[in-house]
């Protein structure tokens, strides 16, 4: 279950070991956000972790290239998030994503 910061990156990192990739990045803002970088296209994933009352929920916007504000914003409840749940973003969002 995640319900930290850290919690949520050892999930993140978990799925890139099982599913490593040379072209997808991870790294970790100023505020905590977990940035999830396609490198060649510059497409990113930004993943965050919120507590509304007793439930924590991630947060997470995709940002096509180039651009500042999300294309698009959802949010799951934490404790459906797995590996497997990270590493079909990742194939979902940046390694297989149409190119606009």
């Amino acid at each position: 279950m995640i319900e930290t910061y850290e919690d949520l990156y050892a999930i993140v990192n978990q799925a890139m070991a099982e599913n490593p990739s040379d072209v997808v990045t991870m790294t970790i803002a100023d505020n905590q956000a977990c940035h999830l970088v396609h490198t060649p296209s510059g497409r990113k994933v930004v993943l965050m972790l919120a507590r509304l009352d007793e439930e924590f929920r991630i947060g997470f916007a995709y940002f096509a290239p180039r651009k500042r504000q999300a294309d698009w914003i959802d949010d799951v409840i934490a404790h459906g998030v797995s590996s497997a749940f990270i590493h079909q973003l990742i194939e979902d969002n940046l390694l297989n994503a149409p190119s606009y």
